[in-house]
């Protein structure tokens, strides 16, 4: 799981597994320090990686000096051991606020991260801070995407669990770890998401061409 400071990464991950203690949540940038390993169900072990900050708000530069010092070379090297297949990656989980543009720092993680050729997930969380999610969503994801010059699967995520699209992403969150959980290896997981991205793209382009009727949902 990576992501800019503050971007709702530990949170995400206390939502996601039903765990209030996993990970502590801050509104202080980097509480992350380290490489977290959790083991769930004796089935896979999520990993939470340092977030990276926003070289463009002051507020992070100490944040800054301590990943350029320590955390960008051992987050890098445990990702390319990843993409190596020293560690057994399934799913890389990629955050991004949908409401805050993509930093260079952003940009830069999510070319890395393609050059890796990791299974990609891209989860943009805070969906519950927009004010009309129907009309919103598109725009910024479009936006985001476009950014970090990224084509694959996308996810709009919120932590509040009263709200009926709060418990469906977590659902469908499940689902994508299930089912790369369960495959063969890495290059099976990068099929398992081209093919849930590519499926959707299909009737997107169906729908704008007047082929298929009904609500389009991103």
């Amino acid at each position: 799981v990576n992501g800019m400071t503050n971007c709702g990464k530990s949170s995400l991950i206390n939502h996601c597994l039903k765990w209030s203690y996993a990970a502590k949540a801050s509104s202080v940038p980097g509480k992350t320090v380290s490489i977290d390993f959790y083991c769930v169900n004796n089935s896979f072990v999520l990993v939470d990686l340092p977030g990276y900050p926003d070289p463009d708000k002051t507020a992070y530069m100490g944040v800054m000096k301590d990943w350029e010092a320590r955390w960008e070379m051992l987050v890098m090297t445990y990702l390319q051991m990843c993409a190596n297949g020293e560690y057994d990656l399934r799913l890389f989980l990629h955050l991004q606020a949908t409401m805050n543009k993509c930093s260079n720092m952003s940009i830069n993680f999510m070319a890395a991260a393609k050059e890796m050729d990791l299974p990609t997930l891209l989860i943009l969380t805070k969906d519950d801070q927009l004010r009309n999610p129907h009309k919103e969503r598109n725009f910024y994801v479009d936006r985001i995407k476009k950014d970090l010059k990224y084509d694959g699967p996308h996810l709009h995520y919120s932590v509040e669990s009263s709200l009926p699209n709060s418990r469906k992403a977590r659902r469908k969150l499940h689902r994508f770890i299930r089912t790369t959980v369960g495959s063969s290896g890495i290059e099976e997981s990068r099929q398992i998401l081209q093919k849930a991205w590519g499926g959707k793209r299909e009737s997107v382009a169906a729908a704008s061409d007047g082929k298929v009727i009904g609500k389009k949902e991103t």
